[in-house]
């Protein structure tokens, strides 16, 4: 196979990956902005139906754990995404990039070319 047939392949390697990276990031951004409206909605009628009974206190705090605790899934969903893509790119480059050291044939490198330029020049080797 040619190094262009390789460079062609790495180029839609990387295009896939970035347009693979650029929708995980799409949908998290929506399931981010979906929980936070949740979040919202949830706190505004806690918050109603706690005035009216009366037992704010006791709502807050259960507002404030559960805040909390979305977002801290959300974060992890969000570090666990990125560190996946990018460790998938990592060995999708390295790769490519082995396989075309390892497909690169150099004839200057090569003992019996050596010897036939050498010879060609008048020396023996």
């Amino acid at each position: 196979m040619s190094l262009l047939l390789y460079v062609v392949v790495a180029v839609v390697v990387v295009v896939v990956v970035v347009v693979v990276v650029v929708v995980v990031l799409v949908v998290v951004v929506v399931v981010v902005v979906v929980v936070v409206v949740m979040v919202v909605v949830v706190v505004v009628v806690i918050v109603v139906v706690a005035l009216v009974v009366g037992i704010v206190v006791v709502v807050v705090v259960v507002v404030v754990v559960v805040v909390v605790v979305l977002v801290v899934v959300v974060v992890v969903v969000v570090i666990v995404v990125v560190v996946v893509v990018v460790v998938v790119v990592v060995v999708i480059i390295h790769d490519v990039e082995q396989t075309l050291r390892k497909r690169r044939k150099i004839p200057g490198l090569l003992p019996s070319r050596r010897r036939q330029f050498w010879c060609h020049k008048g020396f023996h080797a």
